[in-house]
């Protein structure tokens, strides 16, 4: 997990940083390595109009997935059909690529972009085995519907990259007010990351941490210094303690009210 500072549309050296962390990810046996929203691009709908495609840094990207073994898991624009997306992807060591668009935008971000509208489920393979995977990006975690879809679908880690000028430790206080919600009652592991930003002499945003499915916090940052913290964590753990609860939701009525 990392939070760094991605000046906007300065891909190259944003490149670099992500480069950087994956090596030293690499050389601390992790399999999978989580960066920010926009990470690649960075996040300032202010100049957003004026992006740069970064489709040569991604097949890069790619070539580091291969060399490393690892699964990365970034943040950047993508564009289809004259639809712009805010977007994490996942690239592992085959160089597949696997695409998730934001469903649920800011006010502000409906003006430059679409909303996504699929909620796609991944894999990615760990040291020992295929684990289920999905996102959630900055605002998409405040709604219990998409989590709840998730843990239906045998999800067992949601990855929630963020790009939030909150100060770290607000941050952190604000995730816990429904982070560890979403993973107690969906019985998952929730894993968030955010951007750094520099504004008005001000070194803003920052925080990580990881909720395991009891709803506790196993590891936290709550500074706003560019960094990775490395946890492992087991996906499997508390496997079948509160099965039951997940088996006797009643998706079939909720429907008839929603």
């Amino acid at each position: 997990m990392v939070q760094m500072y991605s000046k906007f549309n300065d891909i190259n050296q944003n490149l670099e940083k992500h480069i950087q962390y994956i090596k030293k990810a690499h050389e601390n046996n992790c399999d999978t390595i989580l960066f920010p929203e926009l990470s690649l691009i960075g996040y300032d709908l202010n100049q957003i109009s004026n992006y740069k495609n970064t489709y040569e840094q991604e097949q890069i990207l790619k070539e580091q997935a291969l060399k490393y073994q690892m699964n990365i898991l970034y943040g950047t624009i993508h564009e289809t059909n004259d639809k712009k997306y805010i977007t994490h992807k996942l690239i592992n060591k085959d160089k597949e690529e696997k695409i998730y668009k934001k469903i649920h935008l800011g006010k502000n971000e409906k003006k430059y972009f679409n909303e996504g509208n699929e909620i796609p489920i991944f894999q990615i393979q760990s040291k020992k085995e295929k684990i289920s995977i999905a996102f959630g990006i900055c605002y998409d975690m405040h709604f219990p519907e998409l989590s709840s879809i998730y843990a239906k679908n045998n999800v067992k880690i949601i990855f929630s990259p963020h790009a939030s000028y909150i100060n770290a430790n607000m941050r952190l206080k604000i995730w816990n007010k429904y982070m560890m919600a979403r993973a107690y009652d969906n019985q998952l592991y929730i894993i968030a990351c955010n951007n750094i930003f520099y504004k008005d002499d001000q070194i803003l945003g920052g925080g990580i941490a990881v909720w395991n499915k009891k709803g506790e916090i196993e590891i936290k940052e709550e500074t706003n210094k560019e960094k990775m913290i490395i946890h492992k964590i087991n996906p499997f753990q508390y496997e079948g303690k509160r099965s039951n609860y997940l088996k006797d939701k009643k998706y079939e009525l909720y429907k008839k009210y929603i």
